[in-house]
């Protein structure tokens, strides 16, 4: 669950690679929705590979496809929708790195902070693109009941607390903070269309705008 981002800037930059390693985004339905208003509560999580990288109160784990998504649903097998979402040749260590100070242990937070928030920034670093805005719309409608009148808090019967770690954490802001990184640390090739990227000390390969 987390929080849908459109940018009104430039375009952004695009880790492009020929062949590579494919990108997936497995998304499960953790209930049905109740009316049009209140939409269905989703888990997701992606993939580099064969290795699953979710988001959860241990931080940013990695593990074999799809494990979390039978853990946090017993019995399901396998994801309900599986998406591939393009290929890259960014290494999972370089994902981790770069998004580890956004989604440290402890942070995790069911409407502010949550896997979809996470699932969004690795597509929106790794291919350029984001999740489809009706995986996170009950996250956008609980955060914004709850910021009016604690409504989530009251219709969880005080099950649901907000994390004070991820009160100030902004989807937005941290995918204009990938952009500008992405930017300051590449080098133009001829033309200007095209750049070298490399962040934390890993290539990442070649963007394109």
């Amino acid at each position: 669950m987390g929080a849908d981002v459109s940018t009104e800037a430039s375009p952004p930059v695009q880790i492009t690679s020929l062949g590579g390693q494919p990108v997936r985004c497995a998304c499960t339905a953790l209930n049905k929705a109740f009316t049009e208003v209140i939409p269905a509560a989703y888990h997701t999580s992606i993939a580099i590979g064969d290795t699953e990288y979710s988001f959860g109160p241990s931080g940013i784990v990695p593990s074999r496809a799809w494990l979390s998504h039978s853990m946090i649903k017993p019995g399901v097998q396998s994801p309900e929708i599986v998406l591939f979402m393009g290929s890259t040749n960014v290494q999972g260590v370089a994902l981790t790195d770069v998004l580890e100070p956004y989604f440290m242990p402890g942070t995790y937070d069911l409407l502010l902070k949550n896997c979809n928030a996470f699932s969004n920034a690795a597509l929106f670093f790794l291919l350029g693109t984001q999740l489809e805005a009706k995986y996170t719309a009950l996250d956008r409608a609980g955060a914004a009941m709850d910021k009016t009148a604690g409504l989530v808090q009251l219709l969880s019967m005080g099950n649901y607390i907000p994390n004070p770690k991820a009160v100030n954490f902004e989807l937005p802001k941290v995918l204009s903070t990938l952009q500008s990184q992405l930017l300051q640390n590449s080098v133009l090739a001829s033309g200007g269309a095209c750049m070298h990227v490399s962040m934390r000390g890993h290539e990442l390969g070649w963007a394109c705008r």
